[in-house]
């Protein structure tokens, strides 16, 4: 049966991700028609999406389990990490707080990126804290 906290958790990072691509296209990033510079981010945010369907679609049929949403959590932290927080960036949160004339819009695209972070680390955490009560054997399903 599947996990309703998993679940929401998944939800909550799908509307952060959502706000945070929606911030991308607001700053510019997906151009339109594609350029060789703006593809990469167009073809990244339908992956991402496009995993997290089929993710939740196998989740929902007990082909994927912690182990899926613990790597994906993971990968995403990293590819968000490095985009907007590393010292290799060109987009860090300064920045995006910057690309907007309005306070409340610039810390809305934080919000949204923030807490994408957050959630994602959530997740990982999550699915680490059941994978080890499962080797434990101290995992109780709940109906």
């Amino acid at each position: 049966m599947p996990d309703k906290a998993l679940i929401g958790l998944i939800g909550l990072a799908a509307i952060f991700s959502l706000g945070h691509t929606a911030d991308h296209a607001i700053r510019g990033d997906f151009r339109w028609p594609l350029t060789l510079d703006s593809a990469p981010a167009v073809i990244i945010s339908f992956v991402i999406y496009g995993v997290v369907a089929l993710g939740l679609y196998l989740y929902s049929k007990n082909k994927v389990g912690p182990g899926f949403w613990a790597a994906f959590g993971s990968v995403g932290l990293v590819f968000g990490w490095v985009a907007h927080f590393s010292p290799f960036t060109d987009q860090p949160p300064g920045y995006i707080f910057a690309a907007y004339e309005s306070a409340v819009a610039g810390w809305l695209a934080l919000l949204c990126l923030v807490g994408l972070m957050v959630v994602l680390m959530l997740l990982l955490c999550m699915q680490v804290i059941y994978g080890l009560a499962v080797q434990k054997g101290s995992y109780l399903q709940s109906a």
